[in-house]
């Protein structure tokens, strides 16, 4: 009888879909050059406010994020390289601009920091730019990054491919709030 308890605990604890999580005490020093990730994202702004689901592909030259409705119809795909930020809707049309921040702001109504975010989702500081490290207050267990007049909670972190990834974060600048959680981490791509 005590053996097929603990199996069972044993099979019903292999069905478990929540990552293992851990609270960091540190930014990453080496953050992902490369990722694939899927998630959601919960935004507020003055403007608009809504829920998303997205993917994104992120290279060094290139990113590529694509938002979906809670149903799952395509709602936008944004492109940020080399030569600029561009922005597909749901209906075809194209819209282009210099920066992904002037493009969201204008075209989705708030304004998203896809160059920075590219680092503070794998757990690290954009370089080159000034950036202060602290905890909340509130929660003192959570890790906050202060960086381009925006600031970034790591609410929680998970162990992927020996690496100590956020997979829910919250950040709030230029009057935007939001939330983001990871469902499934690609890795080093």
């Amino acid at each position: 009888m005590a053996v097929w308890w603990v199996m069972s605990m044993v099979l019903l604890g292999g069905c478990a879909s929540t990552p293992v999580s851990y609270s960091s005490n540190t930014l990453n020093a080496s953050p992902l050059t490369a990722f694939e990730v899927d998630g959601r994202l919960v935004v507020h702004s003055v403007h608009k406010s809504g829920q998303l689901g997205f993917h994104w592909l992120h290279h060094p030259s290139d990113d590529v994020v694509t938002f979906y409705s809670p149903l799952g119809q395509t709602l936008a795909v944004l492109t940020l390289n080399v030569t600029g930020a561009s922005l597909v809707d749901g209906s075809g049309k194209v819209q282009h601009a210099d920066s992904m921040e002037a493009l969201t702001d204008k075209s989705l109504g708030w304004t998203f920091p896809l160059a920075e975010l590219s680092y503070w989702i794998v757990g690290a500081a954009a370089p080159n730019e000034t950036f202060i490290i602290g905890r909340d207050d509130a929660h003192p267990e959570q890790l906050q990054l202060s960086q381009s007049g925006w600031v970034v909670t790591y609410l929680r972190w998970r162990q992927q491919d020996h690496r100590n990834l956020p997979d829910k974060l919250s950040f709030f600048g230029a009057g935007v709030s939001a939330k983001l959680v990871v469902s499934h981490w690609g890795g080093d791509k």
